[in-house]
This record gives structure tokens, sequence and C-alpha cells, in this order.
């Protein structure tokens, strides 16, 4: 809600994904894990993506700058400077190891498995498409369009087509998702924020 409300340019997915690194790995410390089988999806590559990297840069110093007073959130500004050295240094013995990266790209027969075998229900509405991403997506990806023009969606998306193990068209498709009013809305209210809030800066 802060980082809303500060109107500044802030890519949360960075955000979440930094934050559920951290609680995801302070749990395995606390319960002596040293291994973590999951997490990413196979073109999930946006530690390495060079073109994500200013998007990084002005939204890193910008967590930075909001949370470096705030004496609730002042780690932020600590886990900020340098995320992936914060993990290594605090985290370096947990292993986290992503099945997908071993497997063929193939939709249907992932969302067969999980749905059919594992019994999971995709979401009727998710930002992109058929994704279990949570409700927050569509703001996020809404902010980040308008703030910095385009996101990890793209460059994973454009990583799969060029292997080979995505079509253009599926690629489009979903990157297409629409983003309606009513998806904003419910996820702002939890936060105690409305339309305007993301809108009129």
């Amino acid at each position: 809600k802060k980082c809303i409300e500060s109107k500044k340019d802030i890519y949360y997915c960075r955000v979440c994904h930094t934050l559920l690194e951290y609680y995801i790995k302070s749990i395995c410390v606390q319960n002596n894990i040293n291994v973590i089988l999951g997490g990413y999806t196979k073109g999930q590559q946006y530690i390495k993506n060079s073109e994500l990297f200013w998007i990084y840069e002005k939204s890193d110093y910008n967590i930075i700058e909001l949370f470096k007073n705030d004496k609730k959130f002042s780690e932020l500004s600590a886990i900020f400077q340098s995320p992936i050295k914060y993990m290594t240094e605090k985290f370096g013995n947990i292993v986290q190891l992503s099945p997908f990266k071993y497997m063929t790209w193939n939709e249907n027969e992932i969302l067969n498995i999980i749905t059919e075998e594992l019994k999971f229900k995709i979401p009727k509405n998710s930002w992109p498409d058929k994704s279990s991403n949570c409700m927050f997506n569509y703001v996020s990806q809404l902010k980040t369009m308008k703030q910095f023009g385009y996101a990890q969606h793209e460059t994973e998306l454009s990583d799969l087509v060029r292997e080979g193990e995505l079509s253009r068209q599926r690629a489009l498709e979903i990157i297409r998702t629409p983003i309606e009013e009513e998806n904003l809305k419910k996820p702002l209210l939890k936060l105690g924020l409305c339309i305007d809030d993301i809108l009129n800066y």
C-alpha cells in the first residue's frame, strides 16, 4: 500500500519474488531444510534477462528510498541494496531446484497434470491467462506497463518462443490477457485503495 501511495516507479513482481524468497528460505532455516524443490517455471530467467536490469535498478532505488527511514520495514532497504548478495550471504547453504527447467515445455500437458492429477483449480480470472498468479498481479502488470513499458512476462515468453517451446501466437494471446476494471477493484480493496489510486498520478 505504501508503495502505491508513494507514486514511485516500482516493479511489484520484483518486490514480491524477493520477499517470497526471503520468507521461504527463513522457514527453511528454522526447520533445517537445505533443499527447495520448486519455484520458477520454465522461461523465468528474470535474474539473467539483461533487458530487465534497468527496471530492477530503478525500482530497487525507489524501494530503498521509500523504506530506509521506516523502522517497521527498514530491512527492505538492506535487502534491495543488492538482493542476490543479501540472499547468498544469508541463505547460501540452501539449494533451490526448479523441475520445469529440465522438462520440455508443454502448456496443455502441465495444466492437465496439475488439474487432473494434483486437483489444482485454475482461477477463473488471472493475469496472465491460466496462471496461478495472485489477484494483485493485475495491478502489478497494469502499473508495470504504464511505468516501464514491459516486464518479465514479455522476456520470458520471448525466450520460450525462440527456443521453439511456445508458439508466437500463444505468447501474444497470453500477453494480451485483458485487464478489466473489475479485476483491479478486488485486490485494491484489500489494501483499502481504489482505482483512482493507481490511475491518477
